[in-house]
C-alpha cells in the first residue's frame, strides 16, 4: 500500500501537465487568421455606420488628419491625459461616479469613431482623397495587417487611434 502512495505521487499528473505546457507556435498564426477578418468586418461595418450617419463630418475629420496630423495626434494626446485626470478627480467623489460611467461610454464611442475615421484616413492614401468607402476597405486592411506587427503594429494603432481620436475632438472644439 505504501507503494502505491508513493507511486501516486511520482507519476506525473496529465492535467497539470496540460497547463504547464508550453503554447503551440502555430496558435498565434491561427488566432491572427481568424482575428483579421474579424477586425476588418468591424472597422468596415462601423465606418460604414458613421459615413452614412455623418459624411460631412466624417469627410471633415479624414481632412483634417491629412493636413495637420502632428496637431491631431498631440490633441488626441491631450484629450487622453485629460480624461484619465477627469476620471480620476470624480471617482474620487462619490457624486462623480455618477458621471464616470457614462463618461467613459462617451469616451469609448468617440475613441472608436476616431480610430475608424483615423483608418478611412490610412485607406484614402491607397484609394484616392475623395473616395472615402474605397479607401475604409482598404484602411480597415491596411491597418488590420499592420497591427499583426508585433511591437510595431501596436505603436501604430496608438498613433493611429490617437491622430483620429485628435482630429474628431478638434472637430468639436472649433
Amino acid at each position: 500500500m505504501s507503494s502505491r502512495l508513493t507511486s501516486s505521487y511520482l507519476e506525473p499528473d496529465p492535467l497539470l501537465g496540460m497547463l504547464t505546457q508550453s503554447r503551440d507556435p502555430t496558435l498565434p498564426i491561427e488566432s491572427l487568421i481568424l482575428a483579421i477578418p474579424i477586425e476588418i468586418a468591424i472597422s468596415v461595418g462601423i465606418g460604414a455606420l458613421v459615413l452614412a450617419i455623418a459624411p460631412q463630418t466624417s469627410q471633415r475629420t479624414v481632412d483634417r488628419i491629412w493636413t495637420d496630423p502632428g496637431t491631431s495626434f498631440l490633441y488626441g494626446l491631450l484629450v487622453y491625459v485629460l480624461t484619465i485626470i477627469s476620471v480620476i478627480a470624480l471617482v474620487i467623489t462619490v457624486i462623480g461616479l455618477l458621471v464616470v460611467i457614462p463618461g467613459i461610454f462617451v469616451f469609448v464611442i468617440v475613441v472608436i469613431v476616431g480610430n475608424v475615421l483615423a483608418v478611412i484616413a490610412v485607406g484614402t492614401a491607397f484609394a484616392g482623397e475623395s473616395n472615402y468607402w474605397l479607401g475604409l476597405v482598404i484602411g480597415a486592411v491596411v491597418v488590420a495587417l499592420l497591427s499583426t506587427v508585433p511591437v510595431l503594429g501596436e505603436i501604430l494603432r496608438f498613433i493611429i487611434t490617437t491622430t483620429g481620436l485628435g482630429a474628431f475632438a478638434l472637430g468639436f472644439s472649433k
